[in-house]
């Protein structure tokens, strides 16, 4: 019996730890994301720094072909819908140069996502990072 309570106890924990490292933002098919996303303050004011950049932005770059467009949300977000020649940043291979136009987006204003996986590009020392915070929800409205 205590083997059991052991290991349900390890399960748990485990459960939890993994929720706490790895913030989940859950969202609707349109990308919206509920209120389960979490960034802590100390990782807000790293995020804070990086270059946003507006629709308009994005279609330019995205236009002039010389851009990665990064989608930071869930697999079944993104089959949703997404930007046209975006990819999964969670199954994509990052350029091999790290000067490389990079733009990330998820969700929306209030999903981290997107900043979250601009900077692990940042620490893995890319240096042309950009976010769309109006991510999916601004870019599919009115489109």
């Amino acid at each position: 019996m205590m083997k059991r309570l052991a290991v349900f106890a390890m399960a748990a924990a485990m459960f939890a730890g993994a929720n706490m490292l790895h913030a989940q933002c859950s969202g609707d098919a349109k990308g919206h994301c509920s209120g389960s996303c979490h960034v802590s303050k100390s990782e807000k004011n790293s995020l804070s720094q990086l270059k946003t950049v507006t629709k308009d932005e994005v279609a330019r770059l995205i236009k002039a072909g010389n851009v990665t467009v990064m989608d930071a949300r869930s697999e079944d977000q993104y089959k949703a819908g997404h930007i046209q020649g975006a990819v999964m940043f969670s199954q994509a291979a990052l350029p091999a140069d790290k000067n490389a136009k990079l733009i990330f987006y998820c969700g929306g204003t209030r999903c981290p996502l997107s900043h979250q996986a601009a900077k692990k590009a940042a620490d893995l020392g890319y240096k042309n990072i950009m976010v769309f915070s109006g991510g999916w929800a601004e870019w599919n409205k009115n489109s």
